[in-house]
Order: C-alpha cells, then structure tokens, then sequence
C-alpha cells in the first residue's frame, strides 16, 4: 500500500500517472532495467578508459599574443626557453 499511496489523493485518484507507470514499468521488469544501467556504466567507463589511453587534452588552447610597435614584433612564450631572449627585426640592412 504505501507504494500506491504515494501516486493516490484522499479521494482515491491518481495524482501523477507518469510516476506512477515509471514506477510500475520498473516494479515490473527490474532485470532489464538493471541490465540496461549496467551496460550505460560500461559504455562510460570505455568512453573515460579511451579518452585517457589516447591522452586527448580537452582544455582550450590559446595562441600566443603578438603585438606590433614601429617594426618590432614581440610574442608572448608560455614555456621559457633556454637560449633567453629572443629580438628578430623584420628590416634586414
């Protein structure tokens, strides 16, 4: 009784038939619902275990900011180098 209780009013009438018939389709064939959660886990753990074997880095990349002042050019570089500074002119006399 209390798991129809919880779909009928006082007056005995249904108050959430789409609960209620969810409800009841799961009462009903738990074994397929249950093998139905069991392969979606699966499919998304395979989908997680692909992901990190192939080493796909889903974050955004940006490109470097390049600014241009009377001839010099200046790029911005997220990983140090080792050589240091680097100048290049474009006007080669």
């Amino acid at each position: 009784m209390n798991f129809v209780n919880k779909y009928i009013d006082d007056k005995g009438l249904l108050t959430d038939p789409e609960g209620y018939h969810r409800s009841l389709a799961i009462a009903m064939n738990p074994e397929k619902f249950a093998s139905f959660f069991y392969e979606q886990g699966k499919s998304n753990a395979t989908e997680d275990v692909m992901r990190k074997t192939k080493n796909i880095n889903m974050t955004e990349r940006t490109a470097p900011e390049v600014s241009t002042k009377g001839g010099m050019q200046v790029k911005s570089v997220s990983t140090p180098s080792s050589n240091g500074l680097k100048i290049r002119s474009i006007k080669r006399t």
